[in-house]
Parts: C-alpha cells; sequence; structure tokens
C-alpha cells in the first residue's frame, strides 16, 4: 500500500482544514504532544498518537497502517477490520455539537457534594469512565427532580484543549421519563457558563438508547469506530 507521511503537527492539522469531521477528531482526540503522524493514501488516512501504547484513528476504506502498531480505532466499514486477528474487538461512535450562542435556561438544581456524585454513579453508573476528583472535569451538570438527584454528567477537559462529556448518568429507576435529555441540557447550559464552544462525547455501539437521544437533540455524528488490539 503507498501512501505518505506527515510528522509535524501543524502540518496535519493543515491537511485535515477542509475535512471538519476529521478535523474536530484530531483536534479532540490527538494532543499535540502525543502527535506521532497522520499517513494518508487513496483510500484512508490515519492518526497515531502515543498513549500508554500507541494507539492510531484510521479513517476511510482501506486506511493505511504501520505494521508495528498494536491498537487501532478503524473506521467501521473498512474493509481492513475483517482481516486483522485481533485479540479485543468492540464498536463505539463518536459526536460533536456546537454550544449555541443563544442564552441556555439552566435547571438551577441543587449543589450536590462529590461525594453525593460519586455515591450517584457507583449506584446507577458504575461503570462510568470519570468520578468526582478527575483532574480533568471542568464542572458536572446535574438534574434533581423533588429534591432528588437523578441525572448528572461530566463536561472535561481533555489534555488536547477540547471538552468532552462523560460519565452520563440516569437513575436506573427512573430512564424512560426524558432524565436524559435533561442531563444534555444541562450540559449545554454548563458548558455556555464556562465559554466552551464545542463538545465532544463518545458512547459504545451498543448503547442505542444514548445514540438515539443524542443524534435526536442534534448531536452531529463524527465516525463510528470498532476498536481492535492485535498481539
Amino acid at each position: 500500500m503507498n501512501f505518505d507521511s506527515i510528522s509535524e503537527f501543524d502540518a496535519a492539522e493543515d491537511f485535515l482544514k477542509d475535512n471538519l469531521r476529521a478535523q474536530v477528531l484530531f483536534k479532540t482526540w490527538i494532543p499535540r504532544e502525543k502527535f506521532i503522524e497522520l499517513l494518508h493514501g487513496d483510500d484512508g488516512i490515519s492518526l497515531s498518537r502515543e498513549d500508554d501504547s500507541p494507539i492510531a484513528f484510521a479513517l476511510g476504506a482501506r486506511p493505511p497502517l504501520r505494521e508495528s502498531w498494536k491498537r487501532f480505532n478503524i473506521e467501521s466499514g473498512s474493509t481492513l477490520i475483517s482481516e486483522i486477528e485481533a485479540t479485543e474487538k468492540s464498536d463505539w461512535q463518536t459526536y460533536f455539537i456546537e454550544v449555541p450562542t443563544d442564552a441556555i435556561a439552566s435547571l438551577h438544581p441543587k449543589r450536590r457534594s462529590d461525594s453525593e456524585i460519586e455515591a450517584f454513579l457507583k449506584l446507577h453508573a458504575p461503570k462510568s469512565s470519570v468520578f468526582p476528583g478527575n483532574k480533568e472535569i471542568v464542572e458536572w451538570a446535574r438534574v434533581d427532580e423533588q429534591e432528588e438527584l437523578v441525572g448528572v454528567a461530566a463536561i472535561t477537559r481533555w489534555e488536547s484543549g477540547e471538552h468532552v462529556v462523560v460519565s452520563v448518568a440516569t437513575h436506573s429507576h427512573m430512564r424512560g421519563r426524558g432524565i436524559g435529555a435533561k442531563v444534555m441540557g444541562e450540559v449545554l447550559a454548563v458548558a455556555q457558563k464556562n465559554s466552551i464552544t464545542r463538545l465532544c462525547l463518545g458512547v459504545n455501539g451498543d448503547n442505542a438508547p444514548a445514540i438515539a437521544l443524542y443524534e435526536k437533540l442534534g448531536w452531529h455524528p463524527l465516525f463510528k469506530f470498532t476498536y481492535l488490539e492485535r498481539e
């Protein structure tokens, strides 16, 4: 497979300037100081970054991949997915939204301590990726009903400097009552208060209710990925 490599962060950013989705992905998930290289060929591009071990985001039908890479997020639909012998495989999706400039009314929920939010997450969403005390947290969005905490989400400032919504959770006995929509509305209000102009998020591919909610609320799809690890 023939491809070219770009190893300068600014040059990679310039290369992606006319591809909004890839640009948002790059700016959010590839910190400048951890950028390795961008590979581009006729059938796709790949972006690699340092992590615990290097990891790549591969976009297109047959994006170029280094033989030395062991961890990939490959765009769903790529024919490479079936060709790579993987020890781990899972699907996830990415979304983004531009925070509206018109004033967003906050629900003005009751102030909650970190211990209250942590207890809520451990009870209703124990697999959440971020808990109170994480240094990346900008602020928690919260929703109450009759003085009871029923939903939360964290806005985080990632190492790239961009903002990502994580640990979206609703009360497990109150799902299907519109609480998720209220949480995501409060997320936008909190973002606006903090002068944040764009938010991203990732969601497991099998979480159909969350995916339907985000799309209904106007979040824009970035990419659907299959995560692969190989020996």
